[in-house]
């Protein structure tokens, strides 16, 4: 879409089918959905793939198949690169403890006392969520700056229970 002239073109997408036992081909995904996204550097759209990895494919914006940026190798769940932004580490799975490794080498650097790691502020400290104390609660957490080595874990919000009522929802950009 060109938002100054107005002008736009649509290109239907086929649903995806769900992941069957026997489907060998194609974009696949629990829910059929396919959503498409935009590169970290907004040059290309990348759509799911059926393959765990790379789990989507780039395109340029005319459709043809593109090699991923950098930056996009290493998704995250949500849409933003796990890579750190000098590339030498990458942000593993939520669950305490969390963990970053190091691309090459495939090592822990270190290991983080929080749920979830969520983004890079820079290249040795994580935006992530964690909770206060002994993480009793999931759902009682908050937004934390936590060290790549684990050691420093600064609060960037308040905690408290997601599932209230009122309860403050974190909207994280990329700068």
């Amino acid at each position: 879409m060109d938002v100054v002239t107005g002008e736009a073109e649509h290109h239907a997408r086929p649903p995806m089918r769900g992941r069957e036992p026997d489907f060998s081909g194609g974009p696949s995904d629990d829910d059929s959905r396919q959503d498409l996204g935009w590169s970290a550097d907004g040059s290309l759209i990348w759509e799911p793939s059926a393959l765990r990895q790379p789990s989507r494919v780039h395109r340029t914006p005319d459709g043809r198949p593109h090699d991923a940026p950098a930056e996009d190798r290493y998704p995250g769940r949500n849409g933003w690169s796990r890579l750190s932004p000098d590339g030498t580490r990458l942000l593993g799975a939520p669950g305490l403890p969390t963990r970053i490794t190091d691309v090459r080498t495939g090592d822990a650097v270190g290991r983080q006392r929080v749920l979830q790691l969520l983004a890079w502020a820079d290249d040795d400290t994580v935006v992530a969520l964690g909770c206060r104390g002994a993480c009793p609660n999931e759902c009682d957490a908050g937004l934390v700056l936590v060290s790549v080595d684990g050691t420093r874990m600064t609060p960037l919000t308040g905690t408290g229970d997601s599932r209230k009522e009122g309860a403050p929802e974190w909207v994280l950009t990329p700068r």
